[in-house]
């Protein structure tokens, strides 16, 4: 089904439920520089849009609380979303003429692979009934969405409850974004952001 192919790239996304976290951060001696950094009006196949991600500072601490902003500018849009096929769980559509409902954003290793640390907010991707096909007209302008993380993993929600797990050990990692516009074309884009130990 389309919508779970939106997350293709995040492995790991319908792994079971974590339990609650409970460590608490780790409290440097120093803290890092605060230094604004950003990917600006990022292309793809998706006709006079771009996407950009920003964020007041890339460089963190274990566990360090985060704030992403997005922000798309696209012009007018017709987005149609294919039908289910009959029978059986259909896709769950949480998508609407909201162009921020078409981009989803998460935090991953450099290069995901199956044990990858994962943040991934969002809408749940669990069964639902099969839906016609659905056509939203989305309005040219500018549109942002802030997402705050606080340095764990959260695996993509789906039918259970999803926690807060492990704090992301000191490496590198990207905030990700992809805007999956099915007929209208996707972009994606990727600010690089790195954890200190310490």
């Amino acid at each position: 089904m389309r919508a779970l192919l939106l997350l293709a790239g995040c492995l790991g996304c319908t792994a079971g439920p974590t339990v609650p976290a409970t460590d608490a951060a780790v409290v440097p001696d120093q803290a890092l520089p605060a230094v604004a950094c950003s990917v600006e009006n990022i292309t793809g196949t998706a006709t006079g849009a771009t996407l950009s991600i920003r964020s007041t500072s890339c460089m963190f601490y274990p566990g360090q609380t985060a704030t992403f902003t997005y922000e798309m500018t696209i012009g007018d849009t017709s987005i149609t979303i294919p039908a289910d096929p009959p029978g059986g769980c259909g896709t769950c559509v949480h998508q609407t003429s909201d162009p921020m409902t078409y981009v989803w954003p998460t935090i991953t290793d450099m290069t995901p692979a199956e044990d990858s640390h994962l943040f991934c907010p969002g809408v749940s991707f669990g069964c639902c009934a099969p839906h016609p096909e659905l056509t939203f007209q989305l309005a040219a302008g500018t549109y942002s969405r802030t997402v705050e993380w606080r340095g764990r993993d959260l695996g993509c929600p789906s039918d259970t409850p999803m926690y807060e797990g492990e704090v992301f050990p000191p490496g590198r990692y990207a905030a990700r974004a992809r805007y999956d516009a099915f007929n209208a074309g996707f972009i994606d884009a990727q600010l690089p952001i790195e954890i200190f130990a310490p």
